[in-house]
């Protein structure tokens, strides 16, 4: 049993729409119970059988309380592990020992909250609202089959072997159903002592002045357009609909044959090969030879330790494409789940120029000589589904240009990591040892995130400041609305 405490420091609005620090402590139990017990049993004078289970449960209390984000988006967490292992040793003959593991593990983690009610993102100010965790519930399911085959034939030393292993994702999670809300900073116009805006006296606020600003027009009954223009709006609404239920299964393998070859005493040299697969992308050729060696200068003829050891090797080895990666991409595909992002206009303002609608534009100014003083908020055009603060938009007013959709590429290949290294190992007096080595890496293949609809090389000009996208100016039209 452990009872932490987290530190809530943020900054509020007061009735009067004054900033108010705020700081408390927020008591969060954490509570465990595992146990874990391993039978071990001679089933001949050859074959040994090892035998493990364990099981862990958890649960934590006011989970995601702290910093910026206040009290009322706490929720509770639990989950429960169980893990079974069986090892299977066999004495095949005094030159061969050959090894079989078995192992299954089921989790089951589920978190509880309220995402009936919106986040609101104050930036650097404070977090309020629902967590926006909903009722999640992730079942996952994981096991793995390996053999290895050791066999001793005069200098040489022969590995073969192999695994397999699969995994099970249940996930339902309806994360940000309910919608966030998000402030930012900007350049935003002053106001006189009647709350006018001075358009031609532009000062950067915070986020909390900004949210001040939505809650002093709303009082005073000002439209959309006029709170805008009173420097005040959300800068961003996020949400997601549709199914919260995603499921993944993914199986890997692996086989390898590898030789340790003793061509001399105090030479070693080993060579191997290793073959790799998995479902869920196309990458077929994932062949990993490997060598390496073991040399001790003048030790061929000693009975002592050596002194010295010179190591050396490289070989390719690969990196799986994660399930979690699947299990996004069957999430957000477009039709399943969706998830909506909407963002505000910007209206940039330049020295010695007319307004413009992008940075881009300005930065062609820039070139010319004039100055970017920032971008203003308030003029963006509107009233637009970020307006309807604090109501949330229905989900069918939004469209598919708000949408972020999400799709492993057909081409996508596993990453490859080609290592190569050498090390000394010497040992120096008074039981000193000295190593000094060198390694290289280099990975192809990087699995990342791209934006595939990203403006095209080359089509940003000052008459097309948005650029030309593959799949439309899906940016403009946010940009626009």
């Amino acid at each position: 049993e452990i009872d932490d405490n987290e530190l809530v420091k943020a900054t509020v609005l007061d009735a009067n729409l004054n900033p108010l620090g705020l700081g408390l402590g927020v008591v969060v139990p954490r509570r465990n119970i595992t146990f874990s017990p391993r039978l071990d049993y001679q089933i001949n004078p050859n074959n040994t059988l090892i035998t493990r289970y364990s099981y862990t449960h958890s649960s934590t209390a006011n989970g995601g309380v702290g910093g910026f984000s206040l009290p009322e988006r706490a929720y509770d967490s639990f989950s429960t592990q169980q893990n079974i292992q069986l090892t299977e040793t066999a004495v095949l003959n005094a030159s061969m020992i050959n090894e079989t593991k078995f192992q299954f593990t089921r989790q089951r983690a589920e978190s509880l909250a309220d995402n009936s009610r919106f986040a609101l993102n104050v930036s650097s100010a404070f977090i309020s609202g629902g967590s926006q965790i909903g009722h999640v519930k992730n079942t996952r399911q994981n096991w793995e089959l390996q053999n290895f085959l050791a066999w001793s034939k005069g200098t040489h030393a022969f590995k073969f072997g192999g695994r397999i292993r699969g995994v099970k994702i249940s996930d339902v999670n309806p994360n940000n159903f309910g919608g966030t809300f998000t402030f930012t900073g900007a350049f935003v116009p002053t106001l006189d002592a009647n709350n006018q805006p001075l358009t031609d006296q532009p000062i950067f606020v915070d986020s909390l002045e900004r949210y001040r600003r939505t809650l002093l027009g709303q009082q005073l009954n000002l439209t959309a357009t006029q709170i805008r223009a009173l420097g005040g709006g959300a800068s961003q609404l996020s949400i997601a609909s549709g199914d919260p239920k995603a499921t993944v299964s993914q199986t890997d393998f692996g086989v390898y044959a590898q030789d340790d070859w003793r061509v001399r005493p105090n030479f070693t040299f080993s060579y191997g090969l290793r073959y790799e697969g998995q479902t869920n992308i196309k990458s077929i050729l994932n062949f990993a030879p490997r060598v390496a060696f073991a040399w001790s200068p003048g030790a061929a003829n000693s009975a002592k330790p050596p002194k010295m050891v010179i190591r050396g090797g490289g070989g390719v080895f690969y990196n799986r494409f994660g399930e979690g990666n699947t299990l996004q991409a069957n999430r957000f595909n477009g039709v399943n789940q969706q998830q909506f992002s909407l963002r505000e206009a910007s209206l940039y303002l330049c020295v010695d120029g007319p307004p413009a609608n992008t940075a881009s534009a300005c930065q062609f100014r820039r070139a010319t000589g004039e100055t970017v003083v920032g971008h203003l908020q308030y003029n963006a055009p509107g009233p637009t589904a970020l307006d309807s603060f604090p109501a949330l938009p229905p989900i069918n007013s939004l469209n598919a240009t708000q949408q972020i959709t999400w799709r492993v590429a057909n081409d996508l290949q596993a990453p490859v990591v080609y290592l190569a290294g050498t090390q000394v190992e010497r040992q120096l007096p008074k039981r000193f040892t000295l190593f000094a080595g060198l390694f290289l890496i280099r990975i192809q293949h990087v699995i990342r995130a791209r934006d595939i609809n990203a403006p095209l090389s080359g089509s940003i000009t000052t008459a097309n400041p948005a650029g030309v996208r593959p799949f439309g100016t899906v940016e403009a039209m946010l940009c626009a609305r």
